[in-house]
């Protein structure tokens, strides 16, 4: 299937930006303006974002790529956006949470983004990865959803995996981050569960 679907979108420069791929060196043009903000009623504490995504259409169609041309390499070629940002905020004890994907959902893409983008930062910062979450049903896709509808399907979406034990300090990491429903879901489980803090880092902000 990743045969015919390298064949059916080649991997080729695409200047100028009208195009609908983009390359690892094309990349390297993404312009960094890390952000912080505060979660929807204080959760998560502080979100970290790299990119304004609404005005890089080069990190547009990378999204794009990686998502739902189910290109897995493209989050190697994105994740260092983050690194500058990141070395900052890292304190003891802290932990990488990647926001999980429904079961479904991970057998239609065949990978989690934010797992991959979990796994990427964990190897350049050495911060251990724990899978706390899962998904409890599947939410559809919340791109093309207005505020009200994806808080709506976000709510009571997330419960705590079977685990031995609950970090003091989890760092949420996505991909995106547009309302914030997603993220503050992730972190009401958390803190039920005994998290102290709980902050997030993501490659853009809508």
């Amino acid at each position: 299937m990743k045969h015919i679907l390298n064949i059916l979108y080649p991997h080729q420069p695409s200047h100028p930006l009208t195009g609908l791929h983009v390359t690892h060196e094309e990349l390297k043009n993404i312009e960094c303006s890390y952000q912080k903000d505060i979660g929807i009623d204080g959760l998560p504490h502080d979100i970290l974002s790299a990119v304004l995504y609404r005005f890089s259409p080069l990190l547009q169609r990378a999204m794009f790529t990686m998502k739902y041309r189910r290109d897995a390499k493209m989050v190697e070629s994105v994740t260092p956006l983050l690194l500058d940002g990141v070395f900052e905020e890292i304190t003891s004890g802290m932990v990488l949470c990647p926001v999980p994907l429904h079961w479904m959902r991970h057998m239609e893409r065949g990978f989690n983004q934010s797992a991959c983008i979990a796994e990427c930062l964990s190897n350049h910062t050495q911060l251990p990865v724990r899978h706390l979450l899962r998904r409890k049903r599947d939410t559809g896709h919340q791109a093309w959803r207005p505020r009200e509808a994806r808080l709506h399907a976000m709510h009571d979406a997330f419960s705590l995996r079977r685990t031995q034990k609950i970090p003091k300090h989890v760092v949420l990491i996505d991909d995106i981050v547009t309302t914030g429903a997603t993220l503050h879901e992730c972190a009401k489980v958390l803190q039920k569960a005994g998290v102290h803090r709980i902050d997030a880092w993501v490659i853009a902000r809508g």
